[in-house]
C-alpha cells in the first residue's frame, strides 16, 4: 500500500523524474546504500543521466549540472546533514527553485531520511 502511495506522490511532484532520480541517487550515496544507488541507476539513465553525471553525484560535484539540478543536489546534501534549510541557502536558491519545488524536494528527501531512522 505504501508503494502505491509513494509512486502516486512522485508522479504529482513539480520536479522532473530526472531530477527525482538524481536526488535519489544522491541519497543512495549519502546513506551508503548500494541497493538504492544500483536500483536507480537504470532509471536515471532512462531519463538521460550520463556516466559523468553519475560520477559527479557520487563525488558531490555539481558544477556541470543545470542550475536547477545543482540546487536540488546541494539542498539534498544540506537537508541530509542538517535536517533543515538555512536562511543563507534559501536566499541563494530561492530564485532557482520555486517554493513548490522545494517542498517536493523535502518530501522526496524525507522518504529516505525517514527510513534511515
Amino acid at each position: 500500500m505504501f508503494l502505491d502511495y509513494w509512486v502516486n506522490c512522485k508522479l504529482k511532484m513539480h520536479i522532473s523524474v530526472r531530477e527525482q532520480e538524481l536526488v535519489i541517487l544522491r541519497m543512495g550515496c549519502l546513506f551508503r546504500s548500494n541497493y538504492v544507488f544500483k536500483h536507480h541507476v537504470p532509471l536515471a539513465r532512462e531519463f538521460g543521466v550520463s556516466e559523468a553525471e553519475l560520477q559527479a553525484v557520487r563525488d558531490s560535484c555539481y558544477d556541470g549540472f543545470p542550475p536547477c539540478e545543482a540546487a536540488m543536489l546541494t539542498l539534498t546534501d544540506e537537508f541530509m546533514y542538517t535536517r533543515t534549510l538555512s536562511p543563507a541557502t534559501w536566499t541563494k536558491y530561492n530564485t532557482t527553485l520555486s517554493a513548490t519545488e522545494v517542498v517536493d524536494l523535502i518530501g522526496l528527501v524525507s522518504q529516505y531520511v525517514f527510513w534511515d531512522l
